[in-house]
């Protein structure tokens, strides 16, 4: 797919600096990592946007007990008198009415605090000697995840009898066609949402089995585009994969193979992070040879290919002189 045409290097370069609004921006350089942003910033390292050890943390995370809370519906029987065998609804004001008993208040107890309490008042009351009480905590409407985004089925899913990242994706339907092989959990208690990678395989994945907590958010992405421009055949927009990352590498493949006058390990990647974008080096020679990992892509990711000229251009921070002819030259290439 073309969208910029076939751009000179210092076009394209120009392109590149006026996606990143080079002429409004402060640039810095640190460890060959340039900075588009205001200043004092936060610098981007070359790395996925994973937290790997935070999500191992987050897979030995264990729910609390369950605690009963208004609206809940508990199944309660009591052993020997099947005619003492009831649903009811815990009330807004935490209690629940029993036959023969006096509001009864449940909120805050586990099922287990809750028998003993209902045995008790049984006791006190005179109805029964040795009372044998079971409760089923049947619905809680109050312990949600929500899942939106692509999926089938966005909504509010409950948490009872454990709900696992796999099981609240099934819940919901499934991916669509469209989704991304990321889902972004907003957890309370967390500083930030973090991104949890699906894999080729959304219901296997090597986090699937990580518990939801009630009040979790769950947003399945939807795959986005990536931008080629640079010293490349075929410069334009390409749709990110919907199973798996789509990387560096296949970037490059999708837009036809580089130029003999590409300089490759001065590769770029401009990136949104936050409120600003950040430039990455990567180096996309050692890449291919296959002496050293891939670069994941993200959605907006524009990839540049640099030659030596357009190289010292980005460097320098490009001229206002060359940002308006690449204007030029996109106003006059629709």
């Amino acid at each position: 797919m073309k969208l910029f045409g076939k751009l000179s290097p210092p076009l394209a370069a120009a392109v590149f600096m006026t996606a990143l609004g080079a002429s409004q921006a402060r640039s810095q350089v640190v460890g060959g990592s340039v900075q588009i942003g205001p200043a004092n910033p936060t610098y981007f390292q070359p790395k996925l946007a994973v937290d790997e050890p935070l999500l191992a943390s987050l897979m030995s995370v264990v729910p609390g007990p369950i605690v009963i809370a208004p609206d809940d519906t508990l199944h309660i029987s009591l052993d020997g008198a099947s005619t003492y065998t009831t649903d009811v609804r815990v009330e807004r004001d935490g209690t629940i009415q029993l036959s023969y008993l006096t509001p009864l208040r449940v909120t805050g107890l586990t099922v287990e605090e809750a028998e003993r309490a209902i045995n008790g008042a049984l006791v006190r009351n005179n109805l029964v000697l040795n009372p044998a009480v079971k409760v089923v905590l049947a619905k809680q409407p109050s312990s949600v995840v929500v899942v939106n985004g692509e999926v089938l089925h966005p909504g509010a899913y409950p948490t009872l009898g454990g709900l696992t990242l796999d099981r609240a994706i099934a819940a919901s339907g499934g991916l669509l066609s469209g989704a991304s092989p990321y889902v972004v959990l907003t957890r309370k208690g967390l500083d930030e949402p973090i991104m949890i990678p699906l894999g080729s395989d959304a219901a296997h994945s090597r986090y699937g089995d990580m518990q939801m907590l009630n009040g979790d958010k769950l947003q399945i992405l939807r795959v986005g585009n990536y931008y080629v421009v640079g010293a490349v055949k075929n410069q334009g927009a390409y749709p990110l994969k919907g199973t798996t990352p789509t990387t560096v590498g296949e970037a490059l493949a999708a837009a036809g193979g580089y130029g003999f006058e590409a300089i490759l390990n001065s590769t770029t990647i401009a990136r949104t992070e936050g409120n600003h974008r950040v430039l990455l080096t990567v180096p996309a020679a050692k890449i291919l040879a296959g002496k050293a990992p891939d670069v994941a892509l993200m959605n907006d990711d524009i990839v540049f290919v640099p030659t030596s000229k357009t190289k010292a251009a980005i460097k320098g921070g490009a001229s206002g002189l060359i940002v308006s002819l690449a204007s030029t030259y996109i106003y006059a290439h629709p």
